[in-house]
């Protein structure tokens, strides 16, 4: 069942889940095009962790933009790619283990997710959480999209590769050595963060679906090693 009573938003819960713990972020660049600009506006999630973090380590295939990063904004991150079976070789020693594992909005794009799974498993520390945040295929706004026959036209990311629902996103964590330890559904902004009119078309939202949290943007998942 979803663990909070009470709207979640994506980035909120993320930080809130961070604060205090060493982290490991994986795909902490978020889109190569996108960053400055989010990191300008004060909107960028590896920014916000490292802020409540008592660390955070960053790792990420763009390696142009990992080496700018580390040398312009002097956060700890590497190049790399979650799917690499030496991964943990590479970079284990030089790491460690961690209490939190981002996965936020990455599953999707990945074309091997079992074996990302597997790859970063041992960086997890034997309390340790990871959190997947995935976009919701049944969310309240793509079946609009759906029934009006404008789904891969009006919303669309050809960089992904998958979607996943609560019981395929369980399965394949069960099936790579992971367990639930709670889930829910998470809406993408806080509307109250937005301008006035993105403000009233959310909260209207938000009451017409606040009964069926199946429904939101998407889905989160904390998880545990078995």
């Amino acid at each position: 069942m979803p663990y909070a009573d009470h709207v979640i938003y994506r980035k909120e819960e993320i930080m809130r889940l961070c604060a205090g713990k060493r982290v490991l972020h994986l795909g902490f660049i978020q889109h190569h095009d996108l960053y400055e600009k989010k990191i300008a506006e004060n909107d960028w999630l590896h920014e916000k962790i490292a802020g409540i973090a008592k660390s955070v380590v960053g790792l990420d295939y763009l390696k142009e933009d990992v080496d700018i990063i580390r040398k312009k904004y002097g956060y700890e991150c590497y190049y790399a790619d979650v799917t690499d079976t030496s991964l943990m070789e590479r970079l284990g020693d030089k790491i460690g283990q961690f209490d939190v594992v981002v996965c936020g909005e990455l599953i999707e794009h990945v074309a091997n997710p079992g074996l990302m799974l597997k790859n970063i498993r041992p960086f997890l520390n034997s309390r340790g959480r990871l959190i997947v945040t995935t976009p919701n295929p049944w969310c309240y706004r793509r079946i609009r999209l759906m029934m009006a026959g404008c789904l891969e036209k009006s919303w669309l990311n050809k960089e992904h590769v998958a979607w996943y629902s609560y019981q395929t996103l369980c399965q394949i964590l069960e099936r790579y050595g992971y367990q639930e330890v709670c889930y829910d559904f998470y809406r993408a902004e806080n509307p109250y963060d937005e301008g006035i009119k993105t403000k009233i078309k959310k909260i209207l939202l938000g009451i017409i679906i606040r009964d069926q949290r199946y429904l939101e943007d998407g889905l989160f998942f904390v998880a545990q090693k078995v």
